[in-house]
């Protein structure tokens, strides 16, 4: 990652997590992404079911103009959505939000 506000450098995730939420953030990290090595080993037991999605592409047909998928990174169902919006190519643009902002837009 490298922040242009700050000339920051950094490639540990940890360390990401950590900056972030003190630049940009009120400085207190998630417990949840403190653990270290018990987050990053629950992150890939989530990859588990998924292990063999995205090594080929499947043909498909692309939209003309892209996609709004408006998401809540935090929520599971949003990520499988993306993934396969990554996994098909299909162009979109990813517009995070809230859980409260997704309730607003249906």
């Amino acid at each position: 990652m490298v922040d242009p506000n700050t000339r920051q450098q950094m490639g540990e995730s940890d360390d990401i997590i950590n900056y972030l939420y003190n630049e940009y953030g009120d400085g207190n990290v998630p417990l949840l992404l403190k653990l270290g090595p018990l987050t990053a080993i629950s992150n890939i037991l989530t990859l588990l079911p998924r292990i063999n999605r995205g090594i080929m592409c499947p043909k498909s047909n692309l939209p003309k103009k892209p996609v709004d998928l408006w998401a809540n990174k935090a929520s599971p169902c949003c990520k499988l959505a993306h993934k396969v919006f990554v996994e098909l190519q299909i162009l979109h643009i990813y517009l995070s939000v809230t859980g409260t902002a997704l309730k607003g837009n249906n």
